[in-house]
């Protein structure tokens, strides 16, 4: 599985990702803890942060250790 810049995913390293959805910026952080036979990898955050439009995003202190599933291709090594 290769990252948005081609790499290889490398499970234990960290990566990071954001979203934007009508104007609300997701940016979470976190490491690869394994790849699904889905074609998908588990990332465990350690942060996540929220801005809306061109606001300067705030850290979120209730996502730390949740896990989520996302397409390799969305990640950028951290």
């Amino acid at each position: 599985m290769k990252d948005a810049l081609g790499n290889d995913i490398i499970i234990g390293n960290t990566y990071g990702y954001l979203r934007n959805k009508s104007g609300l910026n997701m940016i979470k952080l976190g490491v690869c803890v394994e790849s699904k036979k889905t074609g998908l990898v588990a990332l465990k955050i350690d942060k996540s942060f929220s801005s809306a439009y061109n606001e300067q995003p705030e850290l979120e202190t209730h996502c730390k250790n949740q896990k989520i599933n996302i397409k390799p291709f969305m990640l950028f090594p951290i």
